[in-house]
């Protein structure tokens, strides 16, 4: 079976995907569906920072069979090899390894543009490794050779366009946070390379990257790599708020979003125009940041500031909820322990919700089938169905219940510690 064709028991498996996805998520935000082109061959172009969770969060986009590219070195294995073939996902080599294989991407790149004619879609990271970073690494030029190949099997059959998309999570690492699923507006390589014939091919190559790098980088929250990293996100989450009062928005993933980006070009701008300004506002930044890091101050707390009300409310509800948080540990803790060994095991911190993830898709119907006997045999029916159903969502629960335990502390210490006040009232004032 080629790796474009249509196959029954994926397709069960990727609406299964769609159905728990939401489990890994407080909130799942997903903006610009309707710049997807219908009428011609798609490359999805997204930014890349949390490993399977980004291609996952392609997956939701269009709920479509989508094939994707890995690196090479992950295709050793036969076993995993037939795997990742059997996912619809295709290797792809790496100057690391080696210069000499390289030239086995020629036949890569023949058997994508096979996947575009067929109008099947097909992605790529074209950062070519994920990083955990409000930033971007350069575009490999792999998505353009793949593209420029695609476009000349074509032939004019249809048009075939790059999709951008951004990928912003509310943490990397920490289960239960937020997602955001941005998509651009489309680049149209048929009308590209047509209007660019006298172009030689390197230079398509590069000039195809310029059009597409402010593309995905416009998408997130951007933040140059530099020292002032740290400083500038933290900035922007204090600054949050504020932006979404002015403009009247409510805080879901994709308006915090963009009042993290604005508070960013303001600052570039500030940087510009008041020199003196933007450095002490970036000292106080770096302060804040080595002081809330220190104190273990979720990012959360910043983004959404927390009213007296609001910390008591959500107290009495954590305190409601503790019988099932219990129940749901204990229910959950075969697939807790598994991921942790696991996630322990590995460096890689950019993987941890996907294993949570992946484990918690795949042991959760275990659980439920070894708990049917069990309980149908100790008590009455409706009660053992009670308890199952509330056995579906435990490892979730559990989750989102220790994140709103660590928002509500957190809030706590924003609210009461006397040097994180003065430093933020510094940096308001600052602004001003």
């Amino acid at each position: 079976m080629h790796i474009y064709e249509n196959n029954k028991f994926y397709n069960i498996l990727l609406r299964y995907m769609n159905n728990t996805i939401s489990s890994a998520y407080s909130e799942i935000s997903i903006v610009g569906k309707e710049n997807i082109p219908t009428d011609g061959a798609v490359i999805f172009a997204p930014n890349h920072t949390n490993a399977l969770m980004d291609a996952l969060s392609v997956l939701i986009i269009s709920h479509k069979p989508t094939v994707f590219v890995a690196r090479a070195d992950m295709f050793k294995n036969p076993t995993l090899a037939k795997l990742f073939n059997f996912f619809k996902i295709m290797p792809i080599m790496r100057l690391r390894d080696g210069r000499e294989n390289m030239k086995k991407n020629e036949e890569i790149i023949e058997e994508a543009a096979v996947v575009l004619e067929h109008k099947v879609p097909f992605c790529i990271f074209c950062e070519g490794t994920h990083r955990m970073k409000h930033s971007m690494l350069p575009i490999v030029k792999g998505i353009f050779r793949i593209a420029i190949e695609a476009e000349s099997k074509l032939n004019g059959k249809m048009p075939l366009y790059i999709v951008p998309i951004g990928i912003e999570y509310g943490s990397y690492v920490k289960y239960s946070s937020t997602l955001s699923i941005n998509i651009g507006t489309p680049i149209n390589v048929t009308d590209f390379v047509n209007n660019h014939k006298e172009d030689p091919y390197p230079k398509l190559l590069v000039e195809l990257k310029e059009l597409l790098a402010p593309k995905i980088s416009e998408l997130i929250h951007f933040v140059k790599d530099d020292e002032n990293y740290d400083a500038l996100i933290d900035l922007s989450y204090i600054r949050n708020s504020y932006y979404l009062d002015a403009w009247n928005l409510s805080g879901n993933p994709y308006n915090e979003m963009r009042a993290n980006r604005k508070f960013i070009e303001d600052f570039y701008a500030l940087e510009k125009n008041s020199t003196y300004k933007a450095e002490h506002l970036l000292k106080l930044g770096k302060e804040f940041s080595f002081l809330r890091r220190k104190l273990n101050i979720a990012d959360e707390s910043l983004i959404c500031p927390a009213s007296t009300l609001n910390i008591i409310s959500c107290i009495l509800l954590l305190f409601f909820f503790i019988p099932y948080f219990v129940f749901s540990v204990i229910i959950s803790s075969p697939i807790t322990l598994i991921s942790q060994f696991i996630i322990y095991k590995i460096e890689d911190k950019a993987f941890n919700n996907s294993i949570r993830y992946v484990l918690s898709i795949l042991l959760t119907p275990i659980i439920l089938i070894i708990l049917v006997p069990i309980l149908f045999s100790v008590t009455k029916w409706y009660i053992a169905i009670l308890i199952l159903l509330l056995s579906i969502p435990s490892f979730s629960f559990s989750h989102k219940y220790v994140r709103l335990l660590r928002i509500v502390i957190s809030d706590i210490k924003l609210k009461t510690n006397k040097s994180i006040k003065t430093l933020v009232k510094s940096i308001n004032d600052n602004l001003k």
